[in-house]
């Protein structure tokens, strides 16, 4: 029996009215996530990654100025025409969202206590706040933070970068989602105490058998934490496969380009920039072998 991917997303088209103008920003994304598998979405700025995300998590529905078209399913149910109450209990349950900012993500106007018991009453309204405060302080242990009553107690300004995103990813699994959104976690954090983040996260949503939809422009991190990868360029889809499989040969002129922009700490000088002429990175895209879209759920054979 063919397993139902967590989140499957079918020729997503995502425009928004500028001045009465149509801006297209992603153009026909076709993506998927099976259960408890990592894959990660890579491009440069501007590319749609994280729109893409937004677009999932509901965060542009009530936008006036934006217009989306396509299918997203979460476990084979259709998600875009849910109203908006049903599509609210779907987050921080079924699933959950890591921002790359956590201080902004944070309210600065409610200790982490709070915010904590907020997140663990949209999966159960009737929690008490000792109970709530018991299980806070459990999940923030799993994250490497004992200092759980002054971190409660505390204001997310109070607190470091790298403790606010820990909290976040705390809280992301709190609930035990099945697909979690990763919209470049750590980008604010220095670099080893990102790497550290990372592979704690990577560990934490192993054991708690969320999947994870993972936005990043770091391509080292990516290929240390994914799965698989797309590979995004201007809101299309331009290359696919398993993340060892793209990076041993990437296939498409853009990805090509991409990879070898990538930063080098030893040899041959200077990384390559993208070229002024990008007329080849319009190729179709190239989807690496068994690396195919499944069927979405209800389509006709």
């Amino acid at each position: 029996m063919t397993q139902t991917p967590v989140l499957q997303i079918r020729d997503l088209e995502l425009s928004f009215d500028n001045a009465g103008e149509p801006v297209t920003a992603l153009h026909g994304i076709s993506l998927h996530v099976m259960g408890r598998e990592k894959v990660a979405l890579v491009g440069e700025s501007g590319s749609g990654k994280s729109v893409t995300t937004r677009v999932v998590a509901g965060m542009l529905r009530s936008g006036r100025d934006a217009r989306i078209r396509g299918n997203i399913q979460l476990e084979g149910r259709e998600v875009l025409d849910l109203p908006e109450p049903a599509y609210r209990r779907l987050r921080g349950t079924f699933m959950s969202m890591i921002f790359q900012d956590p201080t902004s993500a944070l309210n600065p106007l409610f200790m982490i206590g709070d915010q904590f018991r907020e997140v663990l009453r949209s999966a159960d309204p009737r929690i008490s706040r000792r109970d709530a405060r018991e299980r806070a302080a459990d999940l923030l242990k799993q994250v490497l933070l004992d200092d759980a009553d002054r971190i409660l107690n505390a204001y997310p300004f109070q607190l470091s970068g790298g403790m606010n995103q820990r909290v976040m990813i705390a809280m992301a699994l709190a609930n035990r989602p099945a697909l979690i959104l990763a919209d470049e976690p750590g980008t604010a954090l220095d670099v080893t105490v990102q790497a550290r983040t990372l592979k704690l996260m990577g560990s934490l949503t192993s054991e708690a058998g969320s999947a994870v939809l993972f936005i990043s422009h770091n391509l080292g991190v990516v290929r240390e934490f994914a799965d698989r990868i797309y590979v995004l360029y201007r809101g299309r889809i331009v290359e696919h496969g398993r993340t060892a499989d793209v990076f041993a040969a990437p296939r498409h002129p853009y990805t090509q380009a991409l990879f070898a922009a990538i930063p080098r700490i030893v040899g041959r000088g200077m990384p390559a920039v993208l070229p002024d002429d990008v007329s080849a990175f319009a190729a179709p895209a190239c989807i690496h072998e068994g690396c195919a879209e499944p069927e979405l759920a209800g389509a006709s054979r």
